[in-house]
């Protein structure tokens, strides 16, 4: 009866006695054929059936097989190279992924130096590692110990893997970015289980070994952190201001972003880390971990200022923008942030530096959104005075218009808080001493000179911005009815009637009598 490489041999159509040896290199050179040549005698999807159909994986030579594979775009070349993964030689195909790993290294090298494009021919280089380490999944935990102990075994491996994860950063597509995270994940769960189960290692060697694999997936969070696209702030978002809302807004495909994640906090936790949050040491993938983790109310309360440096990192460096956002609308939420003390100046200060400028200028909407809100959030939970000072410095801000203009709105919030307290310097006289020569005065003072067209008045941000303060000065004048601010004084309202109402109207009433410009504009403004 013939052997299982005799029976490979003749459906290959090797010539020989069909050894082992002879079947394993003549597979080898069928494997450069179908690679190399364009219409090889045998191609990939046959080498692989045939090989799975006789059992003979283990003829497979992964030191010989994998560089001549990895960089195929052919799915039957991953095949290939996943089943020496589960049946070859452990030990030659971490020799085979070191030697890969070395190769791309150099290739990267020499690519930057020349500044060449990657070759579209073939499969890119974080999806060669995402490969590789995949390799690593299946072969490490059948490695037979010798001369070495586990961890010199294992340290060099993660080591070197750790050293080339951030050159892919550039390299790698969002789903690439995932896929690296999600691989990193596995290696190291079975890695853990290989320690834990197979071998017989002491305490502090296995307390070596998880800050080594935590290392490694620090290192990978920290790389691929901008790649994950999971919508979290804005499903955060959604989920506290239900009102805001008017139709979902995720990224679509967000849902392998949360599943990446998942699969890293699922590591973390195999690792013991992340389950005590008084440990948690602020970092990019710590705050990525715990913007996407369940988080309860007392935790809440520890988290911003936990990790306050490296959320306005992130926010100047647009770098894990997502979860720094997340971590800001967790840590302020209204319901959380009630009956709670009013948040430290050193939180309060550097985030106001930061966050308005990020809800004029982001160039997505859906981030100036978030961030406004957070402002709003953030102000809230400010002691009085601070806020007071913060937006008395919004609204007078020219290098930021928009925000200039949405601020009036945040005072509008201040003040209808202060009208329903028992003491807050926004419900006293100092509100018109500060705001009312900003909000109820044009700006410029002369803007309402005889000479402004309406052309002219309409490339000026004056319009929404007077919209806002009119509304304001509507809303004070209904709601203050204790006179607490002194709107009510004839004094006052005698002001804003010469300084804005007047000349407002008087232009309003000669614009639209216009029959020039009669019928190209329209004002959503009330009766003045």
């Amino acid at each position: 009866m013939p052997s299982a490489s005799q029976i490979l041999a003749t459906a290959l159509e090797i010539e020989g006695e069909g050894s082992e040896e002879e079947v394993s290199v003549a597979i080898g050179a069928l494997l450069i054929s179908a690679i190399k040549d364009g219409k090889p005698r045998v191609p990939l999807s046959r080498i692989l059936q045939e090989v799975t159909q006789a059992g003979c994986a283990s003829l497979l030579d992964p030191l010989d097989a994998v560089p001549v594979l990895l960089s195929s775009r052919d799915q039957a070349a991953k095949d290939l190279i996943s089943l020496m993964g589960e049946c070859s030689s452990a030990k030659e195909v971490i020799i085979a992924v070191q030697e890969s790993m070395e190769h791309i290294r150099a290739s990267v090298q020499l690519e930057d130096e020349e500044d060449e494009g990657p070759n579209m021919k073939e499969l890119s280089f974080p999806s060669q590692l995402n490969i590789l380490i995949g390799l690593y999944t299946s072969a490490v935990p059948r490695l037979k110990l010798r001369h070495k102990t586990a961890f010199e075994t294992i340290n060099p491996l993660l080591a070197e893997l750790q050293e080339i994860i951030p050159s892919m950063v550039s390299r790698a597509t969002c789903e690439e970015g995932r896929a690296l995270i999600t691989s990193v994940s596995q290696v190291l769960n079975n890695i853990l289980k290989w320690i834990t189960t197979s071998i017989s290692i002491k305490d502090d060697e296995s307390l070596l070994f998880k800050g080594l694999l935590k290392s490694l997936l620090d290192c990978t969070i920290d790389s691929f952190a901008n790649m994950i696209h999971s919508s979290l702030a804005q499903r955060t978002f959604e989920h506290l201001f239900p009102r805001f809302t008017i139709r979902p807004a995720l990224e679509a495909g967000w849902e392998g972003g949360r599943e990446a994640v998942q699969d890293a906090i699922h590591a973390y936790q195999a690792l013991g880390f992340f389950i005590n949050f008084s440990f948690i040491v602020p970092s990019t993938s710590s705050m990525v971990i715990m913007a996407h983790s369940d988080i309860n109310a007392h935790e809440r309360s520890q988290l911003l200022s936990n990790m306050i440096p490296i959320v306005l990192a992130s926010i100047q460096a647009n770098s894990a923008l997502d979860e720094a956002l997340t971590i800001l609308l967790k840590s302020l939420e209204p319901q959380q942030q009630a009956g709670l003390p009013d948040l430290a100046p050193e939180i309060i200060i550097p985030l106001c530096m930061v966050i308005p400028t990020l809800s004029s200028s982001h160039p997505d909407p859906l981030v100036r959104h978030q961030a406004f809100r957070i402002l709003s959030l953030l102000l809230a939970a400010s002691p009085g005075p601070l806020r007071f000072q913060i937006l008395s410095d919004l609204t007078i801000d020219q290098d930021l218009p928009q925000m200039r203009i949405a601020a009036v709105g945040l005072v509008k919030e201040a003040l209808l808080d202060a009208l329903t307290s028992s003491s807050n310097i926004f419900a006293s006289s100092a509100f018109l001493r500060v705001f009312g020569p900003i909000l109820f005065r044009p700006s410029p003072p002369e803007l309402f000179g005889s000479e402004l067209t309406l052309g002219d008045f309409k490339d000026t941000p004056e319009p929404q911005r007077l919209t806002e303060c009119l509304a304001l000065y509507y809303i004070l004048l209904n709601r203050d009815t204790s006179n607490l601010t002194g709107i009510r004084d004839s004094s006052t309202m005698l002001s804003i009637e010469n300084a804005l109402l007047k000349p407002l109207r008087t232009h309003l009433r000669n614009w639209l009598d216009d029959p020039t410009v009669s019928g190209e504009w329209t004002w959503p403004v009330m009766p003045l």
